[in-house]
């Protein structure tokens, strides 16, 4: 039997990118799950809006493999660190959104000098990609 499913056109894309995206490579980040070079993609698309996000995916993405921390992200990009972690927050509803989990492309660490983040080489090549 097959069942037939509504689905908004807006969505067809998306649906159609998961349905396809089974034999892409996978690079899992700890504490925030399996990602694809689609899911990147895709998260950078609809968050493109935060520039505190994109920032810290972007620093991050060029420091591949090393910490980077709030303040230099603040430095580098000249956004006030306050509107970093605001855009950072809404960067997590918009992957949550996407794929019903609140991941990142990139690991937080937090020490007592403030917030860090770290992205993998791997993905840091997908980051830059796009």
């Amino acid at each position: 039997m097959t069942e037939m499913v509504q689905v908004p056109r807006r969505l067809i894309e998306e649906l159609a990118t998961y349905l396809t995206a089974s034999d892409e490579p996978r690079v899992v980040v700890s504490g925030n799950g399996e990602w694809t070079r689609s899911m990147v993609r895709q998260l950078k698309r609809e968050a493109g809006i935060y520039r505190g996000a994109i920032a810290t995916g972007d620093l991050a993405a060029q420091r591949a493999g090393q910490l980077v921390s709030l303040a230099e992200i603040s430095e580098v990009s000249g956004i006030p660190r306050q509107q970093i972690a605001t855009d950072l927050a809404a960067f997590s509803k918009a992957a949550r959104r996407l794929f019903t989990q609140k991941i990142w492309p990139f690991r937080a660490l937090d020490s007592v000098q403030g917030m860090n983040y770290m992205m993998q080489p791997e993905m840091a090549a997908w980051w830059l990609e796009e």
